[in-house]
C-alpha cells in the first residue's frame, strides 16, 4: 500500500529499481511517460502527496474503472 509519498521520489525510485532488474530502454520510456502523465495529473489538481485513494481516483478519472483497493504491487504476486 502507498503511504503518502512524494510522487517524484515515487517515480525516481520505481524507475531505479527497474533499471536495476534489466528493464529494457524502450520499456522504461513508457513508463517514464505514463508517470509524468501521473504527475501532471497531481499537479492539475493540486495533490502534493499521493496515497492509495489518489491512486484510485487517478485510474477511475482515467479509464471508468472503479477498483476497491490495490492488491497486488508486483508481478510476483500469488492469488
Amino acid at each position: 500500500m502507498l503511504e503518502n509519498q512524494d510522487i517524484h521520489g515515487a517515480i525516481l525510485s520505481i524507475m531505479e529499481s527497474m533499471r536495476q532488474q534489466g528493464t529494457s530502454s524502450a520499456r522504461l520510456k513508457n513508463f517514464e511517460n505514463s508517470y509524468n502523465v501521473f504527475e501532471r495529473y497531481l499537479s492539475g489538481n493540486n495533490i502534493a502527496k499521493i496515497d492509495e485513494n489518489i491512486c484510485l481516483e487517478y485510474v477511475y478519472a482515467k479509464t471508468g474503472q472503479l477498483i476497491e483497493r490495490f492488491e497486488c504491487v508486483t508481478s510476483k504476486c500469488q492469488g
